[in-house]
């Protein structure tokens, strides 16, 4: 068996290795979740707004038709 002390490193080690990985995923759904409003909202602007923000319609609709992930 492991001294008590060796546990609790190994124990602690794994639990912010844990967390480590759940917060990567937290960023990375929030991401796919903000990619994933935005193209929604991008579709959605009239030609001024687009023109205002540098793009075309057809390049809108390019980006709107984009998986989240993308």
């Amino acid at each position: 068996m492991f001294p008590s002390n060796l546990k609790t490193a190994r124990l602690t080690w794994v639990t912010i290795q844990a967390s480590t990985v759940l917060n990567a995923l937290q960023r990375q759904l929030r991401l796919w979740w903000r990619n994933s409003w935005s193209r929604s909202h991008l579709r959605d602007l009239d030609d001024h707004l687009l023109r205002d923000v540098g793009l075309t319609r057809k390049q809108a609709e390019r980006e709107s038709l984009k998986w989240f992930w993308q």
